[in-house]
């Protein structure tokens, strides 16, 4: 489903689907700013698994999973189930900052069966940092 969001100073963050499944599906994420101008794709430095069952780092502006925004805390949370019975996947989360999304948190879990079911509660994957701008000079 896509996604339309306040975000910061009359902007918005848009969520646009790019494919859809039994669960989850695609997105790519666009910042309008208060004029309706649109900047994006929005590149994110998240974990996904490329089918060895194993995260990996990596950067991309198509986002797999399911994505839910919070204005109050400028936080976008990615759940990305590796199947139906939700026990298991990748869950990260990012706080916009500026016209880009700086990871908080990323968890991930195998595939087992047993809890916790909650992907807040997943253990911990070494955080992606986003590096810095530099200016030239």
């Amino acid at each position: 489903m896509a996604g339309l969001w306040p975000a910061d100073r009359g902007g918005e963050l848009v969520a646009i689907d790019c494919s859809l499944a039994a669960y989850q599906g695609t997105s790519m994420l666009y910042l309008l700013d208060s004029k309706r101008r649109a900047s994006g794709p929005i590149s994110l430095r998240i974990y996904q698994d490329q089918g060895s069952g194993v995260p990996e780092p990596t950067r991309t502006t198509v986002v797999l999973g399911t994505l839910s925004f919070s204005p109050r805390s400028r936080s976008l949370a990615v759940r990305d189930l590796s199947r139906g019975a939700g026990d298991c996947g990748m869950y990260s989360t990012f706080r916009l900052v500026g016209t880009g999304l700086v990871p908080t948190v990323a968890r991930a879990k195998t595939c087992d069966g047993k809890p916790p079911y909650d992907p807040g509660r997943w253990p911990q994957l070494t955080l992606l940092r986003t590096p810095r701008a530099t200016s030239g000079g």
